[in-house]
């Protein structure tokens, strides 16, 4: 699958198993939200959960997107976004794309070097 991952219905392959949208082969991701172009930054040979992006998350974020009614996106302005264990901090760059007043991404302090790239 390419660096640049989009919402879609996916078949399971062969054997059964279903294609990842990040394969965390490349350093650097590339996400289409909103019609803009999110560079994420992972260390794909850390041991560290927190150094790669999760499909779990462009699934959430992408939901978001095409779901509008999932999240008050009018009221989010007013809102404060706390993302605790941010990882590569998808989620929280989605809520500021958004408009929140404020976000707050936290993680431990050996995933933050990447957190902020």
């Amino acid at each position: 699958m390419s660096s640049s991952s989009s919402l879609k219905q996916v078949d399971s392959l062969p054997n059964g198993s279903v294609p990842r949208m990040n394969d965390a082969s490349s350093a650097i991701l590339e996400v289409s939200i909103l019609g803009q172009t999110v560079i994420l930054h992972q260390e794909i040979a850390s041991a560290n959960h927190g150094h790669v992006v999760w499909d779990a998350s462009i699934i959430l974020v992408k939901y978001f997107e095409v779901t509008p009614s999932a999240l008050p996106r009018k009221s989010l302005p007013e809102k404060t976004v706390l993302e605790l264990g941010s990882g590569c901090g998808l989620a929280g760059l989605f809520c500021g794309m958004l408009g929140a007043k404020q976000v707050t991404l936290t993680d431990k302090k050996s995933v933050l070097p990447i957190l902020q790239k």
